[in-house]
């Protein structure tokens, strides 16, 4: 008799179900969920688009995205030209109060050496010692030179003496080439002398012979000779400005005065009450004088 195996069934797999109810929670969410991301990312191409033109306009006006970024490079441009421009302030105060300074000492270098010109001819200092107050004096007229060359650009005049300068918006002129200089007008003058100070000056003729004399003593002669009123800048130093200067012929008022600023540096604005005398060139841009022209 044949034994007989022992037999077994399979296994049978265990079926994980979910439940109906679950199921259909889940699908709920989850079409839900993706109908509100959807909304998310087309919602700008639902809004629907104004009609009236006023509308419009204001919408793209503050929404266009190239309107928005030339508005951030303007805002830009904007701060670097504010910077630009307190750069430029501060660069022009700092040189008129240098320039202001390398005057005084071009001032007091040349009266120095007028001295020592005086003690040499009587034999008190030695000529090494002259030599080098004229060297001294060539060191501040150079850096007062580059000063004033630099304050010309800073201001725009072109580093062209007395008359024309350059216009940055000429360069702008024609379609091709930018325009010349020369092509540009004449910067407006200084008012014309008042008549009634002209005549004095002009008609008034006397000789120069000032030896050591202060600048009082020589306005209170000149005073006395035209009868036109000569106010002194009272934050002139009067000591400071002791005056040589002979002229071997009789010349006007006017031609004196021009030898006294080209020799000494003396500013005379002519006013209709007379003439105000400084040593600041820059006491006022807007009246007439002598020199015609900045030094």
């Amino acid at each position: 008799m044949t034994p007989r195996l022992p037999t077994t069934s399979p296994p049978r797999r265990r079926r994980h179900g979910i439940p109906a109810a679950i199921l259909f929670i889940g699908i709920v969410v989850l079409l839900s969920g993706l109908d509100s991301r959807t909304l998310a990312l087309t919602g700008n191409r639902l809004e629907s688009v104004p009609e009236n033109l006023d509308t419009l306009l204001d919408r793209a006006l503050a929404a266009n995205p190239e309107i928005i970024v030339q508005e951030a490079v303007l805002e830009e441009a904007i701060a670097g030209l504010n910077r630009t421009r307190l750069a430029v302030t501060q660069e022009v105060v700092s040189l008129h109060f240098k320039r202001k300074e390398l005057r005084g000492v071009v001032r007091s270098t040349r009266q120095s050496n007028q001295r020592l010109e005086k003690l040499r001819a009587n034999g008190s200092v030695s000529g090494a010692e002259v030599e080098q107050g004229l060297i001294d004096l060539a060191r501040a007229e150079g850096e007062l030179a580059r000063v004033e060359a630099e304050l010309r650009y800073s201001i725009g005049a072109g580093g062209i003496e007395g008359g024309r300068r350059g216009n940055a918006a000429a360069l702008l002129t024609g379609p091709h080439s930018p325009a010349s200089v020369d092509d540009e007008p004449e910067e407006p003058g200084r008012p014309p002398i008042p008549a009634a100070v002209a005549q004095k000056i002009d008609g008034t003729k006397l000789r120069a012979e000032f030896v050591d004399q202060d600048l009082v003593s020589v306005l209170e002669f000149i005073a006395s000779a035209t009868g036109t009123n000569l106010v002194l800048d009272p934050e002139v130093v009067v000591e400071e400005w002791m005056i040589t200067l002979t002229l071997p012929q009789e010349v006007t008022v006017r031609q004196l005065f021009q030898a006294l600023a080209d020799t000494y540096r003396i500013c005379f604005f002519f006013r209709d009450y007379g003439v105000y005398v400084t040593v600041d060139e820059d006491w006022s841009e807007a009246y007439p004088r002598i020199p015609a022209v900045d030094w």
